[in-house]
């Protein structure tokens, strides 16, 4: 398998998803197969690394953990611990 000549692409964070989820199918169909739920801040999923608050996925994240599985993959790796749970 030749693996040269091929990308993988994706977003540091939810952000370019807005409030929609439904972007998820718009993404997914111009190439993007990884979204990181945040990085730093907080975005409407939740809250990022570097956010005091530690306030874990909103109501919004949790709608797009139900739906990423059918999607692409997410990353939480740059996400507060209760963003992580």
């Amino acid at each position: 398998m030749n693996i040269f000549g091929k990308s993988l692409i994706g977003f540091q964070d939810a952000t370019p998803l807005g409030e929609s989820l439904e972007r998820l199918d718009i993404f997914y169909d111009l190439g993007v197969r990884i979204i990181l739920f945040t990085y730093n801040l907080r975005n409407l999923v939740g809250d990022g690394c570097l956010e005091p608050g530690n306030a874990g996925l909103s109501l919004f994240g949790r709608k797009l953990i139900s739906r990423r599985a059918k999607v692409l993959i997410t990353k939480q790796r740059m996400a507060v611990l209760r963003t992580k749970l």
